[in-house]
């Protein structure tokens, strides 16, 4: 049972459904998110994240919000984090601007490094 259950900060319509690190984010019976991280080191761990376009839509995009955030504090908490870090595709401007929002910072750019030989951001974020 994840933290948030645990502390029944989930609401109903996003069901977390965890196997501590990774989480699946449900609404209304539809998957609409799943993610995790994998520790690198001690306290680092890189986190990732698939999301259907439905969280485009203003419903879902709410609820998405109301809990999301409460998701990473909670894994970072589950792991013993003092950084997170993740990549992402530079041209993906949706994608930055949410991992922003979730307090990751630009850190650096590689250049050419994606499968597809994009640029990706490499973004992280300090929790202690």
């Amino acid at each position: 049972m994840s933290t948030l259950e645990q502390t029944g900060q989930a609401p109903a319509l996003f069901e977390i459904q965890a196997a501590s690190p990774s989480f699946t984010g449900i609404i209304n019976g539809k998957v609409v998110a799943c993610g995790g991280a994998t520790h690198c080191y001690p306290g680092v761990a890189e986190m990732w994240l698939l999301a259907d376009a439905c969280l485009y839509t203003y419903a879902i995009r709410r609820r998405f919000w109301a809990v999301f955030p409460k998701v990473i504090e909670a894994l970072a908490k589950e792991m013993d984090l003092v950084r997170a870090q993740c990549v992402v595709l530079s041209q993906f401007h949706t994608s930055v601007r949410m991992m922003q929002r979730l307090y990751f910072e630009k850190e650096g750019l590689l250049r050419k490094a994606s499968p597809t030989h994009k640029d990706l951001f490499v973004m992280a974020r300090l929790f202690k």
